[in-house]
This record gives structure tokens, C-alpha cells and sequence, in this order.
């Protein structure tokens, strides 16, 4: 790996990871690390390129990122973590538990998809319409969720799948 990831820790107990989405970063998770802090110790990583990390020189894949996941886990000591990810950071867990089985605990996914096969059209206009409003909407109301990772660029970009 020849970055270094920012995050935020906190907690204790196992180890729980959480990968933001495209285009967010460890932010994103801020109304959940206390509560999951609670039980466990929380690690909220800015994915390369995102955030306070940054871009280093290697490609923008998923697989790179599960990479860097693996580099931050060991460079942690983390043996085995709990994985919670969102969008574009669940795709990331779900490579890296194909890729590292024996690293995952649990893997927690919400709104991931490696392959956007079956998405009906009539769904993925209304989030292409939240991508494209996503600025007009953060600054009118910061806390505002806009789904904002279009479902075609795992399409658009092959490489992100597993091996």
C-alpha cells in the first residue's frame, strides 16, 4: 500500500469497519459510530481518494480497495473485523470477503451491487436524478442523504468484479 488512510476510532470490542459510499467519506457513518461504539471497536475509513486520503498512484478499482482494506488490516493488527458497507464501500466488502473469506466476520451490505443486471429502468432514473441534484442539495441541507453512486458504473467499469 503506499498510502495512509485517515479514519475515525473509537470503542471497543471486536472489530467493526465501515466503508462509505462513492464520492463520501468516513463522515458518512458520523450518526452511527457512537452507537456502534458502544459495543464495538468502530474504525471508519476513508476509502483511497476520499476524504482526508489520499489518491496515492493506483487505479480506482475495487479491488485496489479491498487491497488498501487488507494493507489497513494488518497494518492495524486487525485479524478478523465485522464489515459494514454502504453503495460503492459495500462493493468493496463484498470483493474483499471473496478475496479474504477468513478476514470477514460479518459482512453487513447496503445498497452494493457488483452487477446492476435486473435493475429496472423506471429505479435507476430517480437516483440518476438524486446524483445529478446532490450539490444543490448538500448545501441547502448538509445532513440530507441523496443516493448519489450511479448503478450503471459497475457496468461501466468491469474491473470492479471479483476474480
Amino acid at each position: 500500500m503506499n498510502i495512509e488512510h485517515y479514519y475515525i476510532e473509537k470503542g471497543d470490542g471486536d472489530p467493526f469497519i465501515l466503508l462509505h459510499g462513492n464520492g463520501e467519506n468516513c463522515e458518512y457513518f458520523k450518526g452511527q459510530i457512537n452507537v456502534f461504539a458502544e459495543r464495538y471497536h468502530v474504525y471508519a475509513i476513508d476509502t483511497r481518494g476520499h476524504g482526508k486520503t489520499p489518491r496515492g498512484d493506483k487505479p480506482f478499482t475495487i479491488r485496489h480497495f479491498a487491497d488498501d482494506l487488507l494493507c489497513f488490516m494488518n497494518g492495524h493488527r486487525i485479524e478478523k473485523a465485522h464489515l459494514l458497507g454502504f453503495s460503492d464501500g459495500g462493493n468493496i466488502a463484498m470483493v474483499f470477503a471473496m478475496k479474504y473469506p477468513d478476514r470477514v466476520d460479518r459482512l453487513i451490505l447496503n445498497g452494493a451491487n457488483l452487477n446492476p443486471e435486473g435493475v429496472k429502468r423506471s429505479t435507476q432514473i430517480p437516483i440518476e436524478i438524486g446524483y445529478a441534484q446532490r450539490p444543490y442539495c448538500r448545501k441547502r441541507c448538509p445532513c440530507s442523504v441523496v443516493l448519489h453512486f450511479p448503478v450503471s458504473f459497475p457496468a461501466d467499469h468491469p474491473s470492479i468484479g471479483g476474480e
